[in-house]
């Protein structure tokens, strides 16, 4: 139930008697997984409120109506549940009855006898009035409002629950946005200041090229009327965003992938008020500089790019809204498709043999491995902040990935990654967590006829599905 106030006091405010004031208070504690959650929240709103306004609730109810006439001076609601037991049928002595009943019953407390009409029948309702004379005006008051949460609780149960318009009974989740918007920004401004790390040269870049493809989903239920309505008042046109995404690439000022993610997530959610979250992710278009020849021997050229076809960056960031504006929920980082081959120094044995195994063991084999590493900031200030200080560059991870793949003598890739995620974690004590995805693309050896003992070798491409291996690893404080 994440809806706007007044769709919300729209909908759920009938459901105590010409009172909308219940559920414009209850909304504040939304959004209500269930229609439980609902009711016990407008109960409170009721339970908080003065006693003169809860006596204006309890006046707000009608008399009993004896009569079919009366009915029709009901409110849709209190005429459904009045004739649902008969009240709008009765013969006319038991009629007179309910109408003594009711009529003393307000000379004595100064508001109208009310009752959950559906838990009786008419009889057992002018038992009840009859009954209830005796109590005192205070008693009174707090059965009466016991009553109308009855009422209410029945209403909002015979209400479909939904999230919008839509089908009763379906819960909609529903998102829409621009995937894959390429950005060619010339002369960004350089990352520099990063932490040296002993495994990597890299210290920085000069963001000459600032090129990647940039992918935007919004999320809001104020979009369901575009699905089952064909209601596009409240749409973003996707052509926008892609604009909006280039104009923001033109005055980005900052100097990493995460940073121009924040201004886009940020920004979106200051402009539009419709978008209740965003998701804004990239991947970087990697270029490096070309080797030219210059007056000193071959140097890397000012002016011109090679595309690089292997690893990259990637990043993605969530933001929600809170009273303050846009809030930063979930950061992500990576550099991917990276592929290591390490010719020797990496084994696999002792593993579980059976009639199923044809894999031979290997104490020593060319390890030829694909690599996803992902990580989160205990602090994602230190991932989109100006201060680099403590910014975690992707080619710096991919540097201590590759020393500790050189260095280490490994039993099998899970062993691997984990050095490999020991160590990023002792260089970078900012990070909370962090995850890896490893393939293992390793060769076959060929059997050539002409040297059996094998002092040529060559390896071929094994069978085409690769080995997944994927580890986490979470900083417990």
């Amino acid at each position: 139930m994440n809806i706007d106030r007044d769709t919300f006091v729209e909908r759920y405010g009938p459901a105590f008697e010409s009172s909308p004031w219940v559920a414009e208070e209850a909304w504040a504690e939304g959004p209500f997984e269930t229609i439980a959650e609902l009711h016990a929240a407008m109960v409170r709103a009721v339970e908080r409120a003065p006693e003169e306004r809860q006596l204006e609730l309890i006046r707000s109810h009608p008399e009993l109506a004896p009569g079919q006439a009366a009915l029709g001076e009901l409110t849709a609601a209190s005429a459904s549940e009045q004739a649902s037991v008969g009240l709008g049928q009765m013969e006319l002595e038991q009629g007179a009855r309910l109408e003594r009943a009711t009529i003393a019953y307000r000379d004595k407390f100064g508001f109208p006898f009310v009752v959950c009409v559906r838990e009786h029948t008419p009889e057992s309702i002018i038992a009840e009035a009859q009954q209830r004379l005796d109590s005192t005006p205070e008693r009174e008051r707090r059965t009466a409002l016991r009553e109308i949460a009855k009422i209410a609780a029945l209403r909002l149960e015979g209400q479909p629950e939904r999230d919008d318009a839509g089908l009763a009974g379906v819960d909609y989740r529903i998102a829409y946005g621009k995937a894959e918007v390429p950005v060619y920004r010339h002369y960004a401004t350089p990352l520099s200041g990063l932490a040296d790390v002993p495994e990597s040269r890299f210290t920085g870049r000069d963001n000459a090229l600032f090129a990647n493809e940039v992918t935007i989903e919004v999320h809001g239920d104020n979009f369901l009327p575009a699905y089952t309505e064909g209601d596009n008042s409240e749409v973003v046109a996707t052509d926008s965003m892609k604009n909006f995404i280039l104009r923001q690439g033109r005055e980005y000022e900052g100097a990493t992938l995460e940073g121009y993610l924040a201004q886009l997530g940020t920004g979106l959610l200051d402009r539009y008020e419709q978008m209740q979250e965003v998701r804004v992710s990239a991947r970087e278009l990697a270029f490096s500089a070309a080797q030219v020849p210059g007056d000193h021997g071959f140097e890397q050229s000012a002016v011109l790019r090679r595309r690089e076809w292997g690893d990259h960056a990637v990043a993605e960031l969530r933001y929600g809204r809170n009273a303050g504006g846009a809030v930063l929920t979930e950061q992500r980082s990576g550099r991917v498709n990276m592929e290591l081959l390490k010719l020797k120094g990496s084994a696999f044995t002792r593993f579980v043999r059976d009639e199923y195994t044809t894999l031979p063991e290997r104490s020593d084999r060319p390890l030829f491995i694909g690599l996803d590493v992902h990580w989160v900031y205990s602090d994602p200030r230190d991932a989109i902040g100006a201060d680099h200080a403590r910014y975690v560059a992707g080619e710096q991870v991919r540097d201590v990935c590759a020393a500790v793949f050189h260095e280490f003598v490994s039993e099998s890739i899970q062993q691997l990654v984990h050095e490999m995620g020991k160590r990023l974690l002792e260089r970078y004590p900012q990070l909370r967590s962090l995850d890896f995805v490893a393939k293992n693309m390793t060769r076959d050896p060929y059997a050539d006829p002409d040297d059996p003992a094998g002092e040529r070798k060559l390896f071929v491409p094994p069978f085409p599905a690769f080995g997944t291996i994927t580890l986490s690893m979470t900083r417990i404080t």
